[in-house]
């Protein structure tokens, strides 16, 4: 049996093979163990001390491990520690728990950026100069999204150590998302992010519970709405996008134009009244439309007073829209839809009311031919005066009512004015008047239109001249004194004064109109006397007053149906007393003139009424009587007729 050498003796049951890189026989040298444990038992001591010191802690062999000596030929190098607690965060800092013994190998340090489990180029073993460094988070994180973790890496500078590099575990991941931002418009605008401007779709990338801002600019009157994932806004430049970024997201930045406002500036006349068979006007609207946009119009007619639903009037696209001829007695309702370009809202007006009334009995007009007279001479039997001075006066052809405006006439006419004027003047009448007038089937509408005073017959001369499509006669200043603009719409006048007015007074005619009006003080006596052909009449075609019109004598005491008496050689009723009749003329003297067609004086304080009254004496009834009045006053023995210049 082979004697047990010394280190037998000390791992009687260990395989001394098991020590790493020490040759086994190198144990049992016959230079270091020539005899038995039990007879060399001091110098087997100090071999086992040299041993241990060289080796260190030997229990079960384990790590690595070299002895040196003499003659070995190796170095003695021991492992590093692993870095630990590696932490990577948003901010840019690493932080990592050295191993140890990494001081005492002089280790050093480097990181690697993954992004997933693929470096990142560029960041691959960078330095690390301190236990807490903020690396500066590289741009490519903020260029790709995904995962990014950061591995630490100790690597030993004293030969002492293993130089083997010692990567950490992955460290905190840091995770970052992509935020798309999809720009719709035109190109022109744009969206701000992190400094960087855009026109066109872009992505930028965020780290998790970030916020992303962004800032839209846009020119002129567009503006900017936002959506996407958990993102709305209208009108707001400037946008905290995303809060708390927990996965990717969509935004769009939708720029356009404002969508234009239509406002409707000025309504349609609410009420529009016109007699059947001579239909004439229109009905207008003024618009505006913001953004620039380009209105159009589109007129609508409804069997109700309301502006929803309703039928569109074809080719009636227009600002104003004439009222249809063909309209029957009624009432019918009519709006305009006004439209813009740039998915504008439609706007409609506000209801216009027409209404149709039966036709009024025709305003039946006698043509009177030009010729020539003496103004004021009495040419019948009477024993009375002229009305000096007496001068010859020549006449154009004009054409002149063959009755007195009727109270059916008036009505027709003046009913929904805008002048503050009654359409159904009070009627003095009796009982005997009544029944006449019933049973000719004119209950009180024959009879002539009393209490109006010269105001009210110039608005009525207007009124029926829009009508009949004719060109009104008179116009009124819009302002006085200064008057600087005129209209020939009654409707525009205002309320009829009860009192004399400047405004009203300064009436003037308007050249070349072709509308009714009141005829003339020189006119009104021609045509009374019979024209070219006269007679030597006291009265309207006759001596005898109560032949030919209505006086205190013969009235009954109350205004009569027009046309009942005898007419004058021109056809001409009434002229000689029913009510007095209104005429064109300011009152004072005759003056001698040798223009045509004298109008009167220029100013005055009372307007000329020819013709006597229901209440009147027989004197009165004479073709050359005058009256004058305030043309402010009313009186039920007040009317008048009306003429008209003849056509072109």
């Amino acid at each position: 049996m082979r004697k047990q050498s010394c280190i037998d003796s000390i791992f009687p049951n260990s395989d001394t093979s098991k020590l790493h890189g020490v040759a086994p026989g190198l144990l049992r040298s016959p230079k270091l163990f020539k005899k038995p444990w039990s007879s060399k038992k001091p110098l087997c001591l100090f071999a086992l001390m040299a041993f241990l010191a060289a080796c260190g802690d030997v229990t079960g062999f384990h790590g690595r491990m070299l002895l040196t000596g003499a003659d070995s030929g190796h170095t003695n190098r021991d492992p590093l520690d692993y870095p630990t607690d590696v932490t990577f965060d948003q901010d840019g800092e690493i932080s990592f728990a050295p191993g140890a013994n990494n001081a005492e190998a002089g280790a050093n340090f480097t990181y690697t950026l993954y992004r997933g489990q693929t470096p990142v180029p560029g960041f691959i073993d960078r330095p690390i100069t301190s236990e807490n460094a903020d690396l500066a988070l590289p741009a490519e994180m903020l260029s790709k999204a995904g995962v990014y973790t950061v591995r630490v890496t100790a690597h030993s500078v004293n030969p002492a150590y293993e130089d083997s590099s010692l990567a950490s575990d992955p460290s905190t991941p840091v995770h970052v998302h992509a935020v798309t931002v999809n720009i719709i418009g035109d190109g022109v605008d744009t969206v701000t992010v992190n400094g960087v401007a855009h026109t066109e779709t872009f992505t930028v990338y965020a780290f998790r519970y970030s916020i992303v801002t962004l800032t839209a600019t846009w020119v002129g009157q567009r503006y900017v709405t936002w959506n996407g994932d958990g993102v709305t806004g209208d009108d707001t430049p400037e946008i905290r996008v995303i809060e708390n970024i927990e996965a990717d997201h969509a935004v769009a930045a939708v720029f356009s134009a404002p969508t234009p406002v239509i406002t409707i500036t000025t309504q349609p006349v609410a009420t529009t009244t016109v007699a059947e068979g001579s239909i004439s006007g229109s009905l207008a609207v003024a618009a505006s439309v913001t953004q620039g946009a380009t209105l159009s119009y589109q007129w609508f007619r409804n069997t109700i007073a309301s502006n929803v639903g309703g039928s569109e009037e074809p080719g009636m696209t227009g600002t104003s829209f004439d009222i249809p001829t063909d309209l029957t007695e009624g009432q019918s309702f009519f709006f305009v839809e006004v439209r813009a370009s740039g998915e504008a809202a439609p706007v409609r007006s506000t209801v216009a009311t027409v209404t149709v009334r039966p036709h009024p009995l025709p305003v039946e007009m006698v043509r009177v031919q030009g010729g020539s007279f003496y103004r004021g001479r009495e040419l019948g039997t009477a024993s009375v005066l002229d009305t000096t001075p007496v001068f010859l006066i020549a006449i154009s052809a004009f054409y002149l009512g063959r009755y007195q405006v009727t109270r059916e006439q008036w009505t027709a006419v003046m009913t929904e004015n805008l002048n503050g004027i009654s359409a159904t003047n009070p009627l003095w009448s009796t009982a005997a008047a009544n029944a006449e007038e019933t049973a000719a089937g004119f209950y009180m509408n024959r009879r002539p239109v009393t209490h109006v005073n010269w105001y009210d017959a110039i608005v009525f001369s207007n009124r029926l001249s829009i009508q009949r499509g004719l060109i009104p006669a008179y116009e009124l200043p819009n302002q006085w004194p200064g008057a600087t603009s005129w209209s020939n719409d009654p409707n525009t006048w205002g309320t009829v004064p009860t009192n004399s007015d400047a405004r009203w007074d300064n009436v003037r005619i308007v050249p070349g109109s072709t509308g009714y009006r009141l005829p003339t003080e020189a006119q009104w006596e021609f045509a009374a006397k019979g024209g070219n052909a006269p007679g030597a009449y006291t009265f309207a075609g006759s001596n005898t007053a109560t032949a030919v019109g209505w006086v205190f004598l013969n009235s009954g005491n109350s205004p009569r149906m027009v046309g009942l008496l005898p007419a004058n050689s021109l056809e001409l009723r009434d002229m000689a007393g029913n009510v007095r009749e209104w005429v064109w003329d300011w009152f004072g003297l005759y003056t001698n003139t040798l223009l045509p067609d004298p109008e009167g004086a220029s100013t005055g304080s009372g307007r000329v009424l020819r013709g006597a009254s229901w209440l009147d004496l027989i004197s009165s009834a004479r073709s050359v009587f005058r009256f004058n009045d305030y043309p402010s006053d009313r009186s039920s023995s007040f009317g008048f007729r009306v003429s008209r210049p003849p056509p072109n």
